[in-house]
C-alpha cells in the first residue's frame, strides 16, 4: 500500500508541475456545467468523426480498452 501511496504522490508532483507550464488552466466542459448527457454526446462526436470514410485510432483505441474491460 505505501508503493501505491507513493506513486500517487510522485504522479501527483509531476502533474503539478506539467500543469504550472501551460499558459491557462480551463477545462471547457466544466466551465459549461453540462451534465453527463452531454459528455456522452460530446464523446459520441469526439469517437464516430471519420475522416475519408475511416475511423481514427481513437475510436479503435477506445474499443479495444473497452473490450479489455469485458
Amino acid at each position: 500500500m505505501n508503493n501505491v501511496l507513493e506513486l500517487v504522490h510522485a504522479y501527483s508532483k509531476i502533474k503539478g508541475k506539467i500543469s504550472e507550464m501551460f499558459p491557462y488552466r480551463l477545462n471547457i466542459i466544466d466551465e459549461l456545467h453540462i451534465d453527463e448527457n452531454a459528455h456522452s454526446r460530446i464523446l459520441c462526436k469526439l469517437l464516430s468523426h471519420r475522416d475519408n470514410n475511416n475511423y481514427p485510432s481513437c475510436l479503435l483505441n477506445f474499443i479495444k480498452k473497452m473490450l479489455e474491460k469485458l
